[in-house]
């Protein structure tokens, strides 16, 4: 059976669960280093956004997870992330967030590039071309995680490279993994 998920937005209504889920998640020393000081939830106009939150949803379950899209220096492009609770990660469902992300940061925020990073220490993360994007270039030993120096891994994609995905893609793929 197909995994469905789903991007719900973060607001007032739902922050507490998406503050829950990312403190448990984020959590991890040996995955994340530190997840910043994050606005609460996105604005409405899209020319006056700077970060979106999403709760990740899996039809028929609880939330598996969050994921956001951080506007870059006001110029047209966008950071993406995301994080799985443990039990859901290895099933192939970043690649469905990503798409998803993707999709959101392209057709309805008007991106024209969108950048994601991978650190050494998460491989499962450096995984991003499967979704779609593709490898810029590598920051050796740019990242000091409990001690330990880990490559960053830099991945980008354009909006023209987008549209000659979906172009090339069933229109499901990108819900459904």
């Amino acid at each position: 059976m197909k995994d469905r998920l789903t991007l719900e937005l973060v607001t007032p209504f739902n922050l507490a669960e998406y503050t829950k889920l990312q403190h448990m998640i984020m959590s991890q020393p040996d995955r994340y280093r530190s997840f910043g000081a994050w606005s609460t939830f996105a604005v409405e106009a899209k020319d006056d956004w700077n970060t979106v939150r999403f709760l990740v949803t899996r039809e028929g379950a609880a939330n598996v997870g969050i994921a956001w899209i951080v506007r870059i220096h006001q110029d047209d492009k966008a950071e993406l992330g995301l994080a799985l609770i443990p039990e859901y990660r290895g099933k192939g469902l970043g690649k469905i967030v990503g798409r998803l992300l993707l999709r959101q940061s392209f057709d309805s925020l008007g991106c024209q590039k969108v950048e994601s990073f991978a650190l050494g220490c998460n491989p499962a993360s450096a995984k991003m071309q499967k979704g779609g994007m593709r490898l810029e270039g590598t920051q050796v030993r740019s990242v000091k995680v409990s001690g330990v120096f880990y490559d960053r891994f830099w991945f980008g994609l354009t909006r023209e490279e987008w549209i000659a995905q979906i172009a090339n893609r069933p229109a499901k793929l990108d819900a459904v993994g």
